[in-house]
């Protein structure tokens, strides 16, 4: 079975050993859009799949838009009851433990 942070780590691990540049931006689309919503699911949903429009885009072989259409599957699967708790609101946001002025007081 997959865990969460593994298959994320998983990956864009894959992405990047597949192609440098389809690697770097899926990382970056995911750290964007972390930063901009704080959900991890939502951020890996939406690297996945720009993963798979971008190695169209990219790459020319069939079977690696078919290997990066996989990938993305097992991480929407990963993903799915997260997503479902986006949608009804009961999904809760990553929130860091301290507040970042806070983690700056103590220095």
């Amino acid at each position: 079975k997959f865990k969460g942070e593994k298959t994320l780590v998983a990956f864009a691990a894959g992405m990047l050993c597949l192609n440098i540049g389809v690697g770097v931006i899926s990382i970056g689309v995911m750290a964007g859009l972390y930063f901009i919503f704080r959900y991890v699911s939502l951020a890996a949903i939406g690297s996945a799949l720009f993963a798979y429009l971008f190695s169209i885009i990219a790459i020319d072989t069939k079977w690696v838009h078919k290997l990066v259409l996989c990938c993305a599957v097992l991480v929407i699967i990963e993903y799915r009851k997260n997503i479902v708790g986006i949608l009804k609101g009961t999904e809760s946001k990553f929130r860091y433990r301290k507040d970042a002025i806070a983690i700056f007081d103590e220095l």
